[in-house]
C-alpha cells in the first residue's frame, strides 16, 4: 500500500515535523512550556527531598490534584468563551459537602441518591449563575464573586446545622464515596486496565486518523500516531509500577487508584467535546 511506503512515510513525517517546528517558532508553543516547567518542579523538588518521587508521594499527588485537574477541565469551557467561574471552588465544596451530609448519619442515604441531589443542586446554582450572566449581560467576574462570597457562607451554614459535623469536619462512612478518591484497584486490575485502556486509545487514534484521510482533511502521519500510541502505553506502564509499589508504612498498600479513570474519563470527555464544538464553529 502507498501509505506504507517508507519513502512516503519520511516525506509526510518531515513535512509534518517541519509544520511542527514553524507553529513552535510563530509563538504556539502548545504544551512545551507545561513540560518544560513539570520538569523543572520534579527537578528542584526531587534536590530538595529525596522522596518526592518515591511512590507514596506521587500517587498522595495523583489524589491531591484530582480535584484541581476536573475543576480545570470544567473551567476551560468558560475561558474559552472568554469568561470566568471565581466560584466553581465553592461550588464543589458545597456539593460535597451536601453528598457528605447525605451518605453520614442520622440521614444515611444510598450514595447515589446523595450524588444525584449534590449533583442536581450544583446544576441549579450554575445555571441561575449563567442566567445572571446571558440573559441579564452581567459581568460573569461580578455574579461568580458573588457566587464565590455567597457560596461560602452556605457552605459554613451546611456544616453549622448538620448533626453530623464535629468541628466543622464530616467523617464519611460510606465505603463507595470514600473509594472514589482514596480506593484502590488491585495490582493485576491495574494491569489489566492499563490493557483495556491502550487499546482503546490505539483504536480510537487510528480510526480518527483514517477518517480524517478518507474525509480528504489533514492528518498525522501513521508514524506520529504509533509514537503516540507507544508513548501512552509506556507512561501508562510506568504509572502502574510505581503505583503497584508497596507505599503502606503500617500495612501493604498497592494498587492503582480509582480516582485516575475518574481523571481519565473527565479530560476524554472534555477533549470530544471541546473537539466537536471547534469543528462545528
Amino acid at each position: 500500500m502507498a501509505a506504507l511506503d517508507p519513502e512516503l512515510l519520511a516525506d509526510t513525517l518531515g513535512e509534518y515535523i517541519g509544520a511542527w517546528w514553524l507553529r513552535i517558532r510563530s509563538g504556539e508553543s502548545g504544551a512545551l512550556p507545561i513540560l518544560a516547567g513539570l520538569v523543572l518542579v520534579v527537578v528542584i523538588f526531587q534536590s530538595q527531598n529525596h522522596h518526592f518521587l518515591g511512590p507514596l508521594n506521587l500517587v498522595n499527588l495523583i489524589g491531591q490534584s484530582s480535584f484541581f485537574i476536573l475543576l480545570g477541565a470544567a473551567e476551560m469551557f468558560a475561558l474559552l468563551l472568554s469568561e470566568i467561574d471565581l466560584s466553581v471552588g465553592f461550588m464543589a465544596g458545597v456539593g460535597a459537602a451536601i453528598v457528605a451530609a447525605l451518605v453520614s448519619g442520622p440521614y444515611n442515604w444510598p450514595w447515589w441518591a446523595a450524588v444525584i441531589v449534590g449533583m442536581a443542586i450544583c446544576t441549579g446554582i450554575g445555571l441561575l449563575q449563567g442566567t445572571l450572566i446571558t440573559r441579564l449581560h452581567l459581568p460573569s467576574f461580578v455574579v461568580t464573586l458573588a457566587g464565590l462570597l455567597g457560596l461560602s457562607g452556605v457552605l459554613i451554614w451546611i456544616f453549622d446545622i448538620d448533626k453530623g459535623s464535629t468541628g466543622g469536619e464530616l467523617s464519611i462512612t460510606n465505603k463507595v464515596i470514600y473509594n472514589l478518591v482514596n480506593g484502590t484497584m488491585s495490582t493485576l486490575a491495574s494491569w489489566i486496565v492499563l490493557v483495556v485502556l491502550v487499546a482503546l486509545f490505539a483504536f480510537v487514534s487510528l480510526a480518527q486518523t483514517q477518517r480524517l484521510r478518507s474525509s480528504g482533511l489533514t492528518a498525522p502521519p501513521l508514524s506520529i500516531v504509533i509514537l503516540k500510541i507507544v508513548l501512552a502505553a509506556v507512561a501508562g506502564a510506568v504509572l502502574v509500577i510505581v503505583c503497584n509499589l508497596n507505599r503502606g508504612l503500617l500495612a501493604p498498600l498497592r494498587g492503582v487508584p480509582w480516582v485516575v479513570l475518574y481523571i481519565l474519563a473527565a479530560v476524554a470527555v472534555d477533549s470530544v467535546v471541546r473537539r466537536r464544538g471547534s469543528t462545528s464553529v
